[in-house]
C-alpha cells in the first residue's frame, strides 16, 4: 500500500455561505488542482452532502472527481439548522463507513481530508507524510489553546482544539475513527461544540502526531476571509 487518498467533503449548496453555488464548485475544483500537482498518484474522491442526486453529474463535470452522494434528512436538517459541526463528522463518518465495507480502503496507505474550497498552499510536500514516526498515526497541525473559558472547558471537556481543514490518518486506524467519531458528533450536538474542540478530546493523544503547519489554505464560507494553517 503506497498510494494515498484525498477525500474532499463538500457543501456545495451550503445554507451560510457569502459564496454562491457557482463560485463553490469553482472553489472545489480549485481544491482538486492543488491536490494533483502536490501529490500526482493519489486517488480523490469528493464527498457531497447537500446535492440532489440529479446534480451530481453537473458538478462532476465541472470538479472531474468522482462523487459519492451522501446527501441524507438527517444531514439535511443539520444544514437547514446551520449546524457545521455535527455536518461535517456526520459526514465523515458515513463516508467512511461506505468506503470501508466497500473495500475502497484498503489500497492506501494514508487517508487524508480536506476541507472542500481548502487548497494545499505553496509549502505542502507529500515527502513529508513518508516519516516512519507517523505510521500507526493521525496527524494534525499541532493542537491550539481552546478559547472557551474555565468553566466551559469543564463542561465540555475540552482545553485545546485540533483544526480540522485537512489531516490525515494511517489507514490501519479507521477502525479507530470509526470508534470516536460518532462519539464527536454526539459532543458537538449535547454540548454545542465544534468539531475541533471534540476531535481534540476524543482523539487516542497516543496516536497522535502533529506538525507545526498543514500548508492549507482558503476561504471561510461565511465571510469570504482567506485563512492558512
Amino acid at each position: 500500500m503506497t498510494q494515498n487518498l484525498f477525500i474532499i467533503t463538500s457543501a456545495i449548496n451550503a445554507k451560510r455561505s457569502v459564496f454562491s453555488r457557482e463560485e463553490r464548485i469553482f472553489q472545489t475544483r480549485k481544491t482538486v488542482e492543488s491536490i494533483i500537482s502536490k501529490d500526482p498518484t493519489a486517488s480523490l474522491v469528493m464527498v457531497e452532502s447537500t446535492s440532489e442526486d440529479s446534480e451530481v453529474e453537473d458538478i462532476w463535470s465541472k470538479i472531474g472527481v468522482p462523487i459519492i452522494n451522501i446527501r441524507n434528512q438527517k444531514l439535511l436538517e443539520l444544514s437547514e439548522a446551520k449546524l457545521h459541526s455535527p455536518a461535517e463528522a456526520l459526514s465523515m463518518l458515513t463516508a467512511i463507513n461506505y468506503l470501508e465495507k466497500d473495500g475502497r480502503l484498503d489500497q492506501f496507505s494514508r487517508i487524508f481530508k480536506i476541507s472542500g474550497r481548502y487548497r494545499l498552499s505553496q509549502g505542502f510536500d507529500i515527502d513529508v507524510y513518508n516519516n516512519p514516526d507517523m505510521v500507526g498515526k493521525f496527524v494534525f497541525l499541532k493542537r491550539l489553546e481552546s478559547w472557551q473559558d474555565e468553566m466551559r472547558r469543564g463542561v465540555t471537556g475540552a482545553d485545546h482544539l485540533l483544526s480540522t481543514r485537512l489531516w490525515s490518518m494511517d489507514r490501519n486506524l479507521v477502525s479507530v475513527y470509526l470508534g470516536f467519531i460518532e462519539r464527536v458528533f454526539n459532543d458537538c450536538l449535547s454540548f454545542g461544540i465544534d468539531l475541533e474542540h471534540s476531535m481534540w478530546k476524543h482523539i487516542p493523544k497516543d496516536n497522535l502526531f502533529e506538525l507545526p503547519r498543514t500548508f492549507v489554505e482558503g476561504e471561510l464560507s461565511a465571510c469570504g476571509e482567506t485563512i492558512s494553517d
